[in-house]
């Protein structure tokens, strides 16, 4: 009788123990699943910080777009001396984008961005906090109503982009100088040049260029940007011609407000640039004349 309590106490400890294993090996696994997920969530687009602890959940890329995608897309642009083909729209107050922004974004009321049809072809990345998720697709929903083609919302806000991006800041601090050939080739009526430099060639190749002394171009452009930057057409991009000794980072984030892409460049190095192409066109051209020479000659 006495064996038989023994053998019976001995094997409800087992079975407590074997129990206790189990739930052990399963929470790890849980556990496990959970960190593969959000390392998952760091390297691929298809998974979302906003529902990260719901493991069948997946992001709809036609709704979201992931920081470490839009970060990659921006860098790179900029490390190709380019402009990212994404127009940020932050619709957070005024106070919360002075305080941090990403690099080039807009900030805009969210109930005017409908009327905005400037932005209707862009490819549009809606920016808020993280929270406010759900205001964001209610206005993807209705900007879609009005025509714009291309809305996406940055998934987790400016909260989850500050926390994984770690404020990498994104400031272009020079323009690359071997892009200057499709600037110049290029669709310059979406840029505005402001040069601070008496440099002849700059009006040659650039008819809507603006002079300003160097001294005002370190203020915010207020006037500027009511009289001499026309509100009737979107400028995308503003190239600043600085002299060397301006402090150019200083520069960029005062003209933020101006809602544009904001380049800066040396004046040096943009009269010299200015020459390398002037003297690669007449060897261009030097060439064609040769080789029509040649032509001719043969005929």
């Amino acid at each position: 009788m006495i064996l038989t309590e023994i053998k019976a106490i001995t094997r409800n400890k087992i079975n407590f123990i074997v129990l206790i294993i189990l739930s052990c090996a399963l929470f790890t696994a849980v556990a496990s699943s959970e960190n593969d997920e959000l390392l998952q969530c760091e390297h691929d687009p298809k998974y979302t910080a906003q529902n990260i602890n719901q493991s069948n959940w997946r992001r709809n890329d036609q709704i979201y777009i992931s920081p470490y995608k839009l970060y990659s897309h921006i860098n790179n642009k900029l490390q190709n001396g380019e402009v990212g083909s994404y127009t940020i729209i932050d619709v957070r107050s005024k106070n919360r984008f002075k305080q941090y922004h990403i690099n080039n974004s807009f900030n805009l009321p969210y109930d005017s961005l409908k009327t905005r049809s400037i932005f209707k072809h862009k490819k549009i990345v809606l920016v808020g906090t993280g929270s406010d998720y759900k205001r964001l697709e209610n206005l993807q929903e209705v900007l879609a109503s009005y025509g714009f083609d291309h809305v996406v919302i940055l998934d987790g806000g400016l909260n989850f982009w500050k926390s994984k991006i770690k404020l990498k800041q994104l400031h272009p601090n020079d323009y690359h100088l071997a892009d200057l050939t499709k600037l110049i080739n290029g669709d310059i009526s979406r840029w505005k040049i402001i040069d601070t430099s008496d440099n002849d060639k700059m009006t040659k190749y650039f008819p809507n260029v603006i002079n300003l002394d160097a001294a005002k171009i370190t203020n915010k452009p207020l006037t500027l940007t009511k009289s001499k930057l026309s509100n009737k057409k979107l400028i995308e991009n503003i190239l600043l011609v600085l002299p060397s000794h301006a402090n150019s980072k200083e520069i960029i984030n005062s003209w933020q407000s101006h809602h544009a892409n904001v380049y800066t460049i040396n004046t040096d190095k943009m009269s010299i640039a200015l020459h390398q192409y002037d003297s690669k066109q007449k060897l261009i051209s030097y060439k064609k004349r040769t080789d029509e020479a040649q032509l001719a000659c043969l005929l």
